[in-house]
């Protein structure tokens, strides 16, 4: 399903961040899991910027960053958000 891009502006960043959750929540890098940073989700230049936090930081990163971009794709195909997920600082600093 294709959804139709929604207006930005009507949607607050808790409905953007309830939206998003499931997409970035269902995904793993191997045993490290994302959760977004609902106290940091802004709009800006019509796209929601979503700071995604993983579990750990991944080693290497690139596979991280492959799954935040699929993610980005996945939202604004099936919920029509303009969305750019953002890393943001890991919930303990292991490696």
């Amino acid at each position: 399903m294709n959804a139709e891009p929604l207006s930005s502006e009507t949607l607050s960043s808790q409905e953007v961040a309830l939206r998003v959750r499931p997409y970035v929540t269902a995904r793993h890098i191997g045993d490290i899991a994302l959760r977004i940073d609902d106290s940091r989700i802004h709009l800006r230049n019509g796209y929601w910027n979503i700071p995604v936090r993983p579990s750990r930081w991944p080693n290497p990163l690139f596979p991280y960053y492959e799954t935040l971009a699929e993610i980005e794709d996945e939202v604004q195909e099936q919920e029509g958000l303009k969305v750019t997920l953002a890393s943001g600082e890991p919930l303990t600093e292991e490696h």
